[in-house]
């Protein structure tokens, strides 16, 4: 965070926020407040979203997602209130989770499109391999590199995951970056757990309940205390 001598002499976020909002009025002054902005709060949000890393690949990842937020708070820069906050060192508190909001709706967003990517193209590879069952394909070896075999708890941890009720398979899924196997239990961020109580139309409770129902539920039919790992192997 920016010192207070510092943001004495800076526009506050509001006034930049109102400037980016406004490329068709003034499109020069638009890019050189959306710029300042970035350098203001690009440390603190990457900081932030460094949390999604293993989930992300990794840092490109991570820049990725830091670069998404940008662009999205850009778009949605009008939308931004300030309520009673005016000066700069009293509404950066504001901005920051303003971004780490946006940023965590974008990594969920991601997450469940993830999801629904790898389901659709588990159930091109049932249908392709229904065909070859049937001689209606030539069967041709995918190349070594592509080649991901998965252990059979993998394949049955994905199996009994798809046996769930779509809204609480994604919820488990969603969670499981903070499931620590030693201590058995969740510890997901207050944030994620507001944006995937927003995203699902549900309480905190409602979504504690799905969570550990569905995880208790996985956990009894593969007799493993790491069902993480093997939704990820």
């Amino acid at each position: 965070m920016p010192d207070a001598n510092q943001h004495a002499t800076e526009k506050s976020d509001l006034l930049l926020l109102r400037a980016i909002s406004k490329p068709d009025r003034d499109p020069a002054g638009s890019r050189q407040a959306l710029a300042d902005f970035y350098i203001r709060h690009v440390e603190d949000l990457h900081r932030f979203c460094s949390q999604f890393r293993n989930r992300l690949g990794g840092d490109p990842g991570v820049q990725d997602l830091v670069e998404d937020t940008f662009i999205r708070a850009a778009q949605r820069a009008h939308t931004f209130k300030a309520d009673e906050l005016a000066e700069p060192l009293t509404l950066y508190p504001r901005t920051r989770s303003w971004l780490q909001r946006i940023a965590t709706r974008l990594f969920l967003d991601r997450q469940s499109e993830s999801e629904r990517l790898r389901e659709a193209l588990e159930k091109q590879a049932e249908e392709e391999n229904r065909e070859k069952i049937h001689g209606r394909l030539i069967f041709e070896p995918e190349p070594e590199e592509r080649r991901k075999p998965a252990t059979p708890l993998a394949l049955r941890a994905r199996a009994v995951l798809k046996s769930l009720k779509h809204r609480d398979r994604m919820i488990l899924v969603l969670s499981l970056d903070w499931f620590d196997p030693e201590k058995r239990r969740f510890e997901p961020p207050s944030m994620v757990i507001r944006e995937i109580c927003r995203k699902y139309r549900i309480s905190a409770e409602n979504y504690r309940k799905i969570r550990s129902r569905a995880y208790k539920y996985c956990e009894s039919e593969l007799a493993t205390t790491n069902l993480r790992k093997e939704v990820n192997a």
